[in-house]
């Protein structure tokens, strides 16, 4: 860029970083020259308006409602996970610990039909408090 620091020259470029450098701006939009500015008065001085703020505060409100939101997923993800663990390990305990005559009298298929249509059940309740 030191070359050519005494010679006219023009840039066109959407790159940022070389308007540092630049000892006049010209933004142009659809051909039309819509600002023209030396890069120490590229600034506003003076109040921000209230507008800014109102959009600062509207940002902010849309990211705490997805942190939120988030949030709420991964917990209500987490306890079904639990809670899915903790009945199948109860009741695979159950099975270990029934005695033989249960197994005698019960055909294993009307044991898993049981199981099923106990998670079944239990899966349907979870479900309608996650969503109450």
């Amino acid at each position: 860029m030191e070359t050519l620091h005494e010679k006219v020259t023009i840039l066109v470029t959407h790159q940022l970083q070389y308007l540092k450098a630049a000892s006049h701006i010209l933004i142009l939009k659809d051909t039309e020259n819509t600002q023209a500015a030396q890069p120490e008065e590229s600034r506003l001085e003076g109040k921000i308006g209230l507008k800014a703020y109102k959009n600062y505060f509207a940002a902010g409100l849309t990211a705490i409602t997805v942190l939120f939101g988030i949030a709420r997923s991964l917990l209500v993800f987490y306890v079904l996970v639990k809670a899915s663990q903790t009945l199948h390990n109860r009741m695979f305990e159950s099975i270990l610990r029934a005695p033989v005559l249960f197994f005698d009298r019960n055909p294993i298929a009307t044991a898993a039909c049981e199981e099923n249509e106990i998670s079944g059940w239990f899966f349907e309740a979870m479900g309608y408090l996650v969503e109450h």
